[in-house]
């Protein structure tokens, strides 16, 4: 039996040609895009901040004698760097307004949300990596058993930030508040944790305990967001630092049942069809 041969260019021709069929996209990656770019922003700001603390995490394990002493050393230092990185992601302790958008930087806006979720990301990214850094220094100078101290750090730098993110989407406008809430929960945090320590048992749950508090406040602060995004879109406009002001949608010309009407400097508003009367 013969065949006809397939015409050139035809689809019989390459049945099987990699890459002829769309690739679709789901929807939650494209919303994610926004987000990562943000969060990459955010980590970019964050940079000398890490570096500082790993240079505090170097020293401390080299001067300390064992775990707790670890921990104790590095508590107050993991609690700042909370609160420092709150105000970086949330923009209170940098200069607000966007960033510019690198060639290869998405520009598509942030679903309600995405801001926080941003926010909330980057506190987990560089919480883990600096309890790593801790493992680390801790097995490089010969510390046995620092696991949970490293997680109870960790913890704690999570909890701190995770309020700040909470405080700064409950009370926008108020950075005295800001700064009051946020130091607030950093020392409650501080207190509780030094005060596990001094007994010297119980740390697994002091570590479970700040992880619920965490997830709990970033519960919130994602809810807060959306509500504020939704309230204000200009905060969804794309990646950047918050914005301390909403920019204002542009006003055209006034429109009457007849038409637009356009002010000209000199012009007086006329009316179509109207004569102009000497004066």
């Amino acid at each position: 039996m013969n065949e006809r041969p397939a015409a050139p260019g035809s689809d019989d021709e390459n049945p099987a040609t990699p890459g002829s069929d769309d690739v679709e996209v789901p929807t939650w990656i494209l919303d994610l895009v926004p987000v990562a770019d943000l969060a990459r922003n955010h980590l970019r700001a964050s940079l000398w901040t890490a570096v500082v603390v790993v240079l505090a995490i170097v020293g401390g394990a080299c001067l300390s004698t064992g775990t707790s002493g670890l921990t104790t050393t590095l508590l107050p230092v993991f609690g700042v760097t909370g609160l420092l990185l709150a105000g970086v992601v949330t923009g209170r302790l940098r200069r607000s307004g966007p960033t510019p958008t690198s060639p290869g930087e998405s520009t598509a806006p942030l679903r309600p949300g995405g801001r926080t979720l941003a926010a909330l990301l980057v506190l987990d990214i560089v919480g883990t990596a600096l309890g790593l850094v801790v493992l680390a220094a801790a097995a490089l100078c010969g510390i046995d058993g620092a696991l949970v101290g490293a997680a109870l750090l960790v913890g704690v730098l999570i909890a701190v930030g995770t309020a700040g993110v909470l405080v700064d989407e409950l009370f926008p406008g108020w950075r005295l508040r800001w700064f009051g809430g946020t130091g607030t929960a950093a020392l409650l945090v501080l207190l509780a944790s030094g005060g596990v320590l001094a007994l010297g048992r119980g740390l697994w749950w002091l570590v479970l305990g700040l992880a619920v508090v965490a997830d709990l406040a970033g519960l919130l602060a994602l809810r807060a967001g959306r509500r504020r995004d939704l309230a204000d879109p200009a905060r969804s406009s794309g990646p950047g630092t918050r914005l301390s002001h909403p920019a204002r949608a542009p006003q055209g010309p006034a429109v009457t049942p007849w038409g637009p009407v356009v002010h000209r400097l000199g012009d007086r508003p006329r009316l179509p069809g109207a004569r102009c009367l000497p004066s």
